[in-house]
């Protein structure tokens, strides 16, 4: 149950800094702390015998609820932990790299003025201190003539539904579902829904 604990407490930590992907390691981990949880209180009872101390027992039924707590808890609130640590693992003079890279490659895309989405492995290297070439999800880049913005507007996405994140570069958007850090001129760190 300790390791179960330990693990989801730190796996958003684990996947923010990419020493593990976001998923399928850190999403089944959660699944699997719980179930490990819930099965390690499931054989302490059958295996504790009759002559079994009340107030042990008590306090391993304590401490399998507060596992279980923690364990949901921490699932729960790991969008928050991870948009908190991816944040703090890229250095300052990195996003000023990666807003450079990804407006030159979108350019390069988006010359006819048409739509274009491209695939992880096209994206610029430096691009994967966001996320692994796993959670890519590749991104769009289009030519733009609006009355507020003229210019490129370039993606690169990052996650699966229930985590998404990444880089715009473009008009800064009001998408009420996500979250917008300004990283560079009109270049965003977009975490959640980005529409």
């Amino acid at each position: 149950m300790g390791l179960a604990v330990v693990w989801s407490i730190s796996a958003a930590w684990l996947s923010a800094n990419q020493v593990i992907d976001v998923f399928p390691a850190e999403f089944t981990g959660y699944w699997l702390a719980t179930v490990a949880v819930l099965v390690g209180r499931s054989l302490y009872l059958s295996n504790r015998g009759q002559s079994t101390n009340p107030a042990s027992t008590r306090a391993r039924s304590v401490a399998t609820g507060l596992a279980v707590v923690i364990v949901l808890a921490s699932w729960f609130e790991s969008d928050r932990v991870f948009l908190f640590w991816k944040l703090r693992a890229i250095p300052p003079g990195v996003w000023s790299q990666m807003v450079s890279d990804l407006e030159k490659f979108g350019a390069r895309y988006a010359q006819g003025g048409d739509y274009h989405s491209f695939n992880r492995m096209e994206l610029p290297e430096s691009l994967y201190q966001l996320g692994s070439r796993f959670d890519c999800r590749g991104g769009t880049a289009q030519v733009v003539n609006y009355p507020d913005y003229s210019g490129i507007i370039v993606t690169a996405m990052f996650g699966y539904k229930p985590r998404s994140w990444g880089l715009y570069i473009g008009p800064k958007r009001g998408c009420p579902l996500s979250v917008h850090i300004p990283v560079g001129q009109n270049a965003y760190f977009f975490f959640g829904y980005h529409g």
